[in-house]
């Protein structure tokens, strides 16, 4: 279960804080799910269209929101990348981490 007034992310294990750039991430990841999202998508709908090159930017949010949900108690590959497609949420998890 995820808060949006808390940037917070409640798993099995705990309940975990989110920084805001993670939560919209997050937000975004799911509002798509079942489906993938360039990295440029990505970066433009929770960045900006100014930061549609920055991809170690997106790399380094990407880690801290997988480290906190496998904190949470969510799968480490929950968040998965597809080669040439993409990231999304595994549909495995659809309804186990709303």
């Amino acid at each position: 279960m995820y808060t949006p007034q808390t940037f917070s992310v409640q798993g099995p294990r705990r309940t975990v804080d989110l920084t805001a750039r993670e939560w919209e991430l997050l937000s975004l990841l799911f509002e798509y799910r079942g489906t993938h999202l360039t990295r440029e998508t990505i970066l433009s709908r929770v960045w900006g269209p100014y930061y549609t090159n920055q991809n170690a930017l997106l790399q380094e949010t990407l880690t801290a929101l997988r480290a906190s949900m496998k904190r949470a108690g969510y799968p480490a590959n929950m968040i998965h990348e597809q080669r040439d497609l993409g990231y999304g949420i595994r549909s495995e998890l659809d309804g186990k981490a709303r």
